[in-house]
């Protein structure tokens, strides 16, 4: 390993650097966040889950963006990267074509999440074989969950709303 990173030499400059990209990043984290906040207050549609959604996916951009900065910073060549990106894109393949519908329940979960035709507290029926009635308690990346009117608790696919027949019950129609 010592190989790969033997052009990395210690010195206070990059420290400081390291640490000033740590604390800009939690200060655009901390700064989303009471933005995100300050935007959807009193707004009822807006429902924490999707807040929490909306956050973990900024907050993965904000690593990754820091991510590529410190290395900038500490002048790691893309080369001497190649070897470890590559075997943990290869794990990460693997893994995704053994199970390839967590790949489409994500898509599907994305598409969803984009378009809101669904929300937390809406009562749904799904038209597949009998008719199933509830009301949705939960959205997430790979199920949303249903509680029935016989009081049970259905967790479906992201996948399976984009494939079958449901109904959202409109309260307010004018």
């Amino acid at each position: 390993m010592n190989q790969y990173f033997h052009n990395i030499s210690l010195d206070i400059g990059n420290i400081l650097s390291t640490l000033l990209i740590i604390v800009l990043a939690i200060g655009l984290k901390l700064g989303f966040l009471r933005l995100l906040e300050k935007n959807n207050k009193g707004q009822s549609g807006f429902h924490s889950r999707r807040k929490i959604l909306i956050s973990k996916i900024v907050n993965v951009g904000i690593v990754a963006f820091c991510i590529l900065l410190v290395l900038g910073v500490w002048e790691v060549k893309p080369e001497d990267l190649a070897i470890y990106f590559t075997s943990i894109f290869t794990i990460i393949g693997v893994a995704f074509f053994a199970q390839w519908s967590h790949l489409s329940n994500i898509t599907a979960g994305v598409i969803l999440f984009m378009t809101s035709p669904l929300k937390i507290g809406d009562n749904i029926v799904v038209y597949e074989g009998e008719k199933l009635r509830g009301v949705i308690t939960d959205l997430g990346l790979f199920f949303i969950t249903i509680i029935t009117e016989e009081n049970q608790k259905l967790m479906l696919t992201n996948t399976f709303f984009l494939q079958k027949m449901w109904s959202v019950k409109l309260t307010n129609v004018k």
